[in-house]
Parts: C-alpha cells; structure tokens; sequence
C-alpha cells in the first residue's frame, strides 16, 4: 500500500464516524436509543469476514479491502450490520457466546433497514471485489515505461500501448449490459483547509483520459469550535466509475502527485545554484499546474493518435460513456458547476516542460500499513 492510499483512508476512517453519528441520531429521534460511539478499527487482517464487532474492546472492525473494492453503499451496509451486533449487546443487554443473529439481532436490523438474513461472508460480495486482470496489465506496462532501461522512445510506446488497453478495455465495456456493469466512488489524496487548484487540473486529465468522473466534496471536522467563523469543512477529491478505471485513476493520480512533489523539490534546487530567489518569482502552485498541463499535452497527442486510427475510439471521445455520465449524476443529484482562478507566475512554463517530458513511475515511498484505530 502506498502512502496515497494510506491518506485515503483516513478519510475512509472519517466517514465511519460521520456514518454511524447518522445512525445514532436517528435512533435516538425514531426509538428514543441512545448509542455510545465505539472505537472503530479498519483492518487488513480481517479476510474470510468484511466486518466484526468486539463487544469487550468495543470495537467495531471492518476489512480494509472493502475500502478499495466496495461501492459505498455496501460499506455502509456492513458498518450497519455490525452496529445491529453492537445494540444487541449494549441496549439489548444480550452477550450470549454463540448466539449473534436472533431476534433481537433481526429486530435491530429492522431499526436500521437492512437486511438481518445477510452474513459477512466475501463470497456474497463478489460483484466488485476482484478488478478485472487488464487493470494489472496496465500498471505493469505503465511501470515499464519508467523503466531506467527503456529510452525516451520506448517509454513513449510503453504509455502509448497503455493508454490503448484502456480505450479498447472501455469500448468492450460500453456494449455490456448496463445491469451488469457496477460504479463505486473512492476517495483519493488527502483532506484539505482549502483544496490547491492544481487538484482540479490534475482531476480533469483523470476524466479526460481514465474513464471517471470526479467531485470536490467534504467531511465535517469533529468536535469543531462553537465560533460562527470557525472552519466547519474538510475537503477531499472523490472519483466515480467502474472499479477497473477507478484502480488505475487512483494509482495515476497518487504517481502524479508524488512526481510533482519531487520535481519542485529539484526545481527549487536548481533555482537556488543560480542564485535567484524563489520567493516572488515561483510559486509551488503555478509549477504543478505547469506539469500537470505539460502531461495533459501529452496524453492529448497521444488521444489524437489513437483517434486517427480507431473509429470507435473517435466516436468514444465525443460521446463518452453514456452509462457513466447518468449514473454519475444519480450518484451526485445535487451537483453544481465552480470556477477556479488563481495567479500563474513563470514557473508554470518551467513545470510545463516537465510535464511534456514526464513517465508515470511507481509511487514513492511505501508504507506499511497497519492497524487503523479510531478512539471515541
């Protein structure tokens, strides 16, 4: 797991508690319950089960792979069932050893309107836990590109190669079914005070060129000040679309992200063995709107190429994917259109030369990741 995913799930880790603060509120205002909030734990160790509840630990367990393969709606779903196990045992009074789905079980469920007959079983949630193969296939072409051994040419090929697996990947999907395609949303990057503009740029080359969608949304900031002014929001990028496309949108963006970060960092040093002076001059912001941009040029003669020679590919860029636009907006109902403005200073023209000359590479730097626990 690399250190981008590890930011996602801290956001993962706050819409839990946003989740069942829901919940606690409506049973308190349907049936006059008062639950206390437990501590909640995501998991790689969990495997054969997505979730648990620890009544002596008060815990709430849910596996960590639900968060990288699971619609949102069935991560809810399973935080539900185990909150049912937790009003069992603390409203219920009811810890017997053995003794988890009985009636007062089913009487909870009911409470929060799921199902009581479901188990946490992985093999019942099979309909998008395992990314189609072509994802990996992707991101080892995708990976040889920055390969020190390949030169400028191969790795144009190597990007090239990659970017037709995805075109020909989503034209086979547009002709399935459309009840047989699944769309999930992942949160991707970190939390923000106030979100960079260069994020933006950086989502709409996803859009442009990994079949997703994406939207700017937001989590309450806990135990937040009384003040009028204080800051009630943390923002955070959530992208939409098939699994498939949202595994390799989500590695892009995380290299992206990285990569900028490293070429500043390079930039600021060969700026200061010149003798100037960054400050007034170059701003972070403009050079990582520069690289973005020069990617962006990239990709996009890369599009033009492929275009020219696959009608179908043609009639994908100005159609899109019709099925992900509408589900999209049933996902998003409330959807409202912003614009970003913002300074641009001379390093943007140096980050846009960057960027025309940029291979996606493996994230740097990686994490282990253990256990995530959230205290109450």
């Amino acid at each position: 797991m690399n250190v981008h995913d590890v930011d996602s799930l801290v956001i993962w880790q706050r819409k839990v508690v946003e989740i069942f603060l829901e919940v606690k509120s409506e049973l308190k205002q349907k049936f006059n319950i008062v639950l206390n909030i437990p501590n909640f734990e995501i998991s790689p160790e969990l495997n054969s089960s997505l979730g648990e509840w620890n009544s002596k630990r008060r815990t709430i367990r849910l596996a960590e792979k639900l968060f990288f393969t699971q619609p949102f709606s069935v991560i809810s779903t399973i935080l539900k069932h185990e909150i049912a196990h937790q009003i069992v045992t603390e409203v219920y009074k009811i810890n017997i050893v053995g003794v988890s789905h009985g009636k007062a079980f089913a009487n909870a469920c009911k409470m929060l309107n799921i199902d009581s007959s479901t188990t946490l079983n992985e093999k019942e949630w099979q309909c998008t836990s395992h990314i189609d193969p072509v994802v990996n296939k992707i991101r080892k072409i995708i990976d040889k590109a920055h390969c020190t051994a390949a030169s400028e040419k191969e790795a144009e090929i190597f990007l090239q190669k990659a970017q037709a697996l995805m075109v020909k990947y989503n034209l086979s999907q547009c002709h399935v079914d459309s009840e047989q395609r699944s769309f999930m949303r992942r949160p991707v990057g970190c939390l923000y005070k106030k979100m960079p503009s260069y994020i933006f740029d950086i989502c709409r080359l996803l859009e442009d060129h990994y079949f997703v969608r994406y939207i700017k949304t937001y989590i309450p900031i806990e135990d937040q000040p009384s003040a009028i002014t204080a800051r009630r929001f943390d923002y955070y990028i959530e992208l939409f679309g098939e699994p498939s496309n949202i595994e390799i949108a989500s590695y892009i963006y995380a290299v992206l992200m990285a990569q900028c970060d490293n070429l500043w960092l390079d930039f600021k040093k060969i700026i200061k063995k010149r003798g100037e002076s960054i400050r007034g001059q170059y701003s972070r912001g403009s050079y990582i709107r520069g690289v973005i941009a020069g990617y962006q040029n990239k990709l996009d003669q890369q599009k033009n190429t492929l275009a020219d020679t696959n009608t179908d590919y043609h009639a994908l860029i100005h159609t899109g994917d019709p099925l992900l636009k509408e589900m999209y907006h049933q996902e998003y109902p409330s959807l409202r259109k912003t614009t970003t403005r913002y300074k641009q200073d001379s390093g943007y023209d140096h980050g846009f030369e960057q960027g025309q000359n940029l291979s996606i590479s493996k994230p740097l730097g990686q994490a282990k990741n253990g256990n995530k626990l959230l205290n109450s």
